[in-house]
């Protein structure tokens, strides 16, 4: 799986003063696309402001939900699974289909890690002969050739 120590922080969208978590950045995606369908703009910091309180209710609640996508996958693939084209019209966490593609990212990172361990083979061969030039050799081939 994944290490939880080295989780990444994230830059708030709406201004928090201190880096996010990644599920907290997550919630921040979902509300920022709810808005944006709504024609709305919310403001920074918008969850401490008593008239958008509806939107402060939202992100409680869809942090609830985010959570046990964090503890499945990996920060990143669950991110980037949210900002792909699969997922374009999810407008919760607790989507099933955020689920299937945030599980279909993190086997790709999986196998992406796995064939570059693989990569690592090193090969020693001092019987190499250099290829032989075709054609008439010119001056620029001599000069390289010596």
């Amino acid at each position: 799986m994944f290490d939880k120590k080295k989780v990444k922080k994230y830059a708030s969208i709406y201004g928090a003063k201190n880096s996010i978590r990644p599920d907290q950045f997550l919630v921040e995606l979902i509300i920022q696309r709810r808005a944006e369908k709504q024609n709305i703009k919310l403001p920074d910091r918008f969850w401490t402001s008593p008239e958008f309180s509806y939107w402060a209710k939202i992100f409680y609640s869809e942090t609830k939900h985010a959570k046990p996508l964090f503890e499945k996958y990996d920060p990143e693939c669950v991110i980037l699974a949210y900002q792909s084209y699969d997922c374009r019209n999810i407008l919760s966490a607790a989507n099933k289909q955020l689920d299937k593609v945030a599980r279909e990212f993190q086997r790709r990172a999986e196998l992406l890690d796995a064939t570059k361990e693989d990569n690592s083979v090193i090969t020693t061969n001092t019987n190499v002969i250099p290829n032989k030039p075709l054609g008439k050799p010119n001056k620029r081939s001599k000069l390289t050739n010596e």
